[in-house]
């Protein structure tokens, strides 16, 4: 699960009022907040994620792995070429050598902000291969056979330190002649599921591990477990999609036209932080959202003017979101945080707080001065924005 993090007041924090939520914010709000209308919130069915991006269909293309209840769900996806596209940036294509994938990375989004000369994207590889980190893009293809370059979109769920399934679309075909461990599934390294080997580490498979391996139509994917990709090949798979929390986020993120989503499902209590003095704990609770929520989603999207932020917050009915709405608005335009980050209205400037249905979306843009990580990171170092009372 998300760690426990100290918390260090070292900035005031904007005290933040229960109540009802209006459809508009009371005057004393610096932004509107809305409510999505019925005919607003339904969306057409997603379209299969080897056709075009969806978080929907990225859910869908994902099979469940056995997890502990106690353990935190993190999901990740990005279409690469969107993602280029938005920056106005040409895809790569999958001829592309290592040293144009890295040149590329480079060009399109390593983090560094505009001001700094950057595009203020992070083109975060699939943690399939980003133990390699990318310094030597060569050794994907050595190892799988196809180069980044190749990849257009992938989805990624992650479960603890173990748990991991992978699905890639693009120019892609495992190897031929991998060992087959079971119907559908290939081997790429021997042993287990799961067994540390160290006589066989390499740049992708820094603890020797075997990788299972799979295809479907235009899909390939991996895990280090057989049995997820076997029922993944078979079309059988239990997918993302049944679990209600992410697949509400998934809707408001693509009710927004993300280009790239990580999904967490996590406890969000206050008791995630290790514990605070007396005074500051008061402070954070009263600042703190009181709406108990389960799951956040983080995107990006491209816009008119630029590239902006999505932030989804899933609550456990309508009328909590409602009831949230109001402090989510005070927190994004009067909060401070409580681990020594910038003020929350310098990463979005003016935002729009929409409820839509059990979810409130909170959209502003990327500035200049800000990196595509800047919410994610604030998610995982439990700022204000993501604990609740």
């Amino acid at each position: 699960m998300l760690g426990a993090v100290s918390v260090a007041l070292s900035l005031g924090v904007a005290s933040c009022s229960s109540g009802d939520a209006d459809s508009t914010a009371a005057a004393d709000l610096p932004v509107e907040t809305t409510v999505a209308a019925n005919d607003e919130i339904a969306l057409a069915d997603a379209p299969s994620f080897d056709v075009e991006f969806s978080v929907r269909g990225g859910l869908g293309e994902l099979a469940q792995l056995d997890a502990d209840a106690d353990h935190s769900i993190t999901i990740e996806m990005i279409d690469y070429n969107e993602a280029a596209a938005a920056v106005g940036a040409t895809p790569l294509g999958s001829d592309a050598s290592g040293e144009d994938v890295f040149t590329w990375i480079g060009s399109v989004g390593f983090g560094d902000s505009v001001a700094d000369g950057g595009t203020g994207l992070s083109l975060t590889p699939p943690r399939l291969i980003g133990d390699a980190d990318l310094s030597r893009p060569e050794s994907v293809v050595e190892e799988f056979g196809w180069s980044f370059g190749a990849i257009d979109r992938f989805t990624e769920v992650s479960i603890g330190s173990d748990g991991r399934f992978t699905t890639l679309v693009g120019d892609l075909a495992w190897a031929d002649g991998l060992a087959e461990v079971a119907p559908g599934v290939s081997t790429i390294g021997e042993g287990p599921d799961g067994e540390v080997n160290d006589a066989a580490r390499t740049d992708l498979r820094r603890l020797g591990r075997p990788v299972r391996v799979g295809e479907r139509g235009d899909f390939i994917a991996a895990s280090l477990a057989t049995a997820p990709v076997g029922a993944w090949a078979q079309g059988t798979h239990q997918a993302y999609t049944s679990n209600d929390e992410l697949f509400a986020a998934a809707e408001s993120l693509d009710a927004n036209g993300v280009f790239q989503a990580t999904l967490l499902k996590a406890p969000f209590g206050i008791d995630r932080l290790l514990p605070p003095d007396a005074d500051d704990l008061e402070q954070i609770t009263d600042a703190a959202v009181d709406q108990p929520f389960s799951t956040v989603g983080i995107g990006l999207a491209a816009t008119d003017d630029g590239v902006g932020h999505v932030i989804v917050y899933v609550f456990a009915t309508d009328d909590d979101a409602a009831a949230a709405t109001r402090q989510l608005a005070e927190v994004w335009t009067t909060g401070a945080s409580i681990v020594g980050g910038p003020d929350f209205h310098e990463l979005l400037g003016e935002p729009t707080i929409t409820q839509r249905g059990q979810t409130v979306v909170v959209t502003g843009a990327l500035p200049d001065t800000g990196s595509a990580t800047d919410i994610i990171n604030m998610v995982f170092r439990s700022d204000l924005p993501f604990i609740h009372g």
